[in-house]
């Protein structure tokens, strides 16, 4: 379990920067975050399909990728592995129009609804009961929202709108785990034993649903259009992502499987607290008192449930 959580924190982290260098290297208007999503599954999708021939061609014993299919839940029409695909992708898409818009020191605050939509969707998915402590580390998980918000609307003029897709992001994020764990309640599907293939099927998935998407949205064109379309650096630093994207998916899926969803979201703000930390000193940024008390509240939140 320290094993997982480690690994999670250093991989959680190295992809919000590296989305974010991304989302931000053509340093224009037009907007990709569909089409980076999309990409990276392709080379997600890619990268797996290479590590399973190589498995073939060397025989190595890695069972996990020599027998890589779709899960059993899949086959028999199982409802919820579809819907924690489309969960897990919308969270990635909401995600990178966050980071689109928000500093990295800022997103653990516009990612702090994720535990307190768990906590109700938990209640509603999964009927656990919700004690009366939980409810007041949700309440100041919400007070330190708002008061981080408020600060840094204040601060540093982040528009509302990437605050909304941040929330929209943490209600995704949520259905993502509790479906999850409900998929691994349930006997029937097997999935605790196959994350890699629950991994390839979000893939995979994400690879066909989105291209119709991409180039709907002519975010294709316009990428084409950019300069970053043209680095080569870009290319380099997308497939990156598409394998940490293998590396995230993976371990997240181990973390739920090992503990629970909340547990999972519970270790998502702990790495935040790394994240904002780090990306304050890295960018040499000030804060204000007020805005430090937000994440002071979210984090008493997190640590009194």
């Amino acid at each position: 379990v320290t094993f997982v959580v480690l690994s999670y924190w250093l991989i959680a982290t190295t992809m919000i920067f590296v989305n974010k260098r991304l989302m931000s290297a053509a340093n224009e208007p037009a907007d990709i975050s569909v089409l980076v999503v999309w990409a990276q599954s392709v080379f997600g999708l890619t990268f797996l399909m290479t590590f399973r021939a190589l498995v073939f061609l060397f025989r190595l014993p890695l069972k996990e990728l020599r027998h890589l299919q779709l899960p059993a839940g899949a086959r028999r029409g199982d409802l919820d592995l579809p819907l924690a695909a489309v969960a897990q992708t919308s969270a990635l898409i909401f995600n990178n129009l966050t980071l689109r818009l928000i500093s990295v020191s800022f997103y653990q605050i516009a990612r702090a609804l994720t535990l307190v939509f768990v906590t109700a969707l938990s209640a509603c998915i999964l009927r656990e009961r919700i004690a009366k402590r939980v409810g007041m580390a949700c309440l100041l998980m919400i007070a330190g929202f708002y008061v981080g918000v408020d600060q840094e609307v204040l601060s540093q003029g982040v528009p509302p709108i990437g605050v909304v897709y941040g929330s929209i992001a943490s209600f995704f994020a949520a259905c993502y785990g509790v479906l999850f764990k409900r998929l691994q309640l349930n006997a029937t599907t097997r999935i605790a034993a196959t994350t890699l293939q629950f991994t390839y099927y979000n893939y995979l998935t994400c690879s066909i649903a989105l291209a119709p998407a991409v180039f709907a949205s002519c975010q294709a064109r316009d990428f084409l259009c950019l300069k970053a379309s043209r680095d080569a650096g870009f290319w380099c630093l997308l497939a990156l992502s598409g394998l940490a994207g293998i590396a995230m998916s993976w371990v997240s899926s181990l973390q739920i499987s090992l503990t629970s969803p909340l547990t999972h979201n519970m270790s998502i703000n702990a790495k935040s607290v790394l994240l904002t930390l780090t990306a304050v000193a890295w960018n040499g940024e000030t804060r204000a008192g007020l805005w430090w008390a937000g994440n002071a509240l979210v984090l008493l939140g997190v640590a009194l449930y």
